[in-house]
């Protein structure tokens, strides 16, 4: 499934679960990116796991920068529902690459994804 459908949902008027990204069976390790027009200070992001609420993720990290430097790291398991998180990140600091990064899910092998991943930023 195409990477772009998690953060344009708008772009795509197909049925459900057509708008997400979802691994091919990869389990630890997947990811997906979003590379920004300019760095960004983060300060929340919103995530939501398959529509199908099957093949969850369950544990997984954001990332930020070339560096891939750890900016959040979490145990709760992404479902059908919205969820919001707090991006605690210093002053001044801000990143252009944002990647989520699948640490573990409900089963494996599995076809893990997510059909919303949307960034809050804040001025830097």
């Amino acid at each position: 499934m195409q990477p772009y459908k998690p953060f344009a949902p708008q772009l795509a008027s197909s049925p459900a679960g057509v708008n997400e990204w979802a691994t091919a069976r990869q389990g630890a390790g997947a990811w997906i990116q979003i590379l920004c027009p300019a760095a960004v200070r983060i300060w929340k992001i919103r995530l939501r796991g398959r529509s199908s609420d099957r093949e969850r993720i369950t544990s997984w990290s954001l990332v930020g920068g070339n560096a891939l430097t750890t900016l959040l790291t979490s145990n709760i398991t992404l479902g059908s529902l919205a969820q919001e998180f707090l991006v605690d990140m210093p002053a001044g600091t801000a990143y252009a690459t944002c990647r989520l990064n699948k640490i573990m899910a409900s089963t494996k092998p599995v076809s893990t994804g997510i059909s919303h991943f949307q960034i809050f930023t804040r001025n830097i």
